[in-house]
């Protein structure tokens, strides 16, 4: 049940984690879930109605679990590592994101690897011999225009955010 609320929680940014997670295992000690439409039914029960034009509540538990069961986010740290040690200098990194999770990780890595110093604010004078492994051609991320969502609309939520591979040093 804890470990659910948590999956819930983190990956599914569900503020019902808990309730529903209980719920769920209240469920499965009377009957198995089976099916998604059980597990569906489940959480229609315990997650409030979501405002016009968002995911309904339903589609976050399942993208949590999903998340969860095929280790995405550790998968997506692993492959900016990969990508950061492979490129050579003047190579150039694109990443689209197609939810808050995956944009964070991706924005606070190249937020990380662009700085040149690492030390602590309170050290007058810099001793971590750090260098920048990245530079940030474009500040910000990059999101569809008018026009690309007017050709798809799927295009709302993916966010692009490019970097450049400095000298190997």
């Amino acid at each position: 049940e804890e470990e659910l609320a948590k999956v819930f929680y983190e990956y599914g940014e569900l503020r019902e984690s808990r309730q529903l997670a209980r719920a769920i295992v209240q469920a499965r000690e009377v009957k198995p879930l089976g099916t998604t439409d059980e597990l569906t039914k489940v959480c229609d029960k315990v997650l409030r109605k979501k405002k016009p034009g968002q995911l309904p509540s339903p589609t976050l538990v399942f993208q949590a679990l999903r998340i969860e069961v095929n280790g995405e986010l550790r998968q997506l740290e692993n492959g900016l590592l990969a990508a950061q040690n492979m490129l050579r200098a003047g190579g150039r990194l694109a990443v689209i994101s197609f939810h808050s999770l995956e944009d964070r990780i991706v924005k606070n890595f190249l937020r990380d690897a662009a700085r040149e110093c690492i030390c602590p604010p309170d050290i007058p004078v810099c001793v971590c011999n750090n260098h920048a492994k990245f530079t940030m051609p474009v500040r910000g991320v990059i999101s569809a225009t008018e026009e690309e969502l007017a050709a798809n609309r799927r295009a709302a939520s993916a966010k692009l955010r490019i970097a450049d591979r400095t000298e190997w040093k």
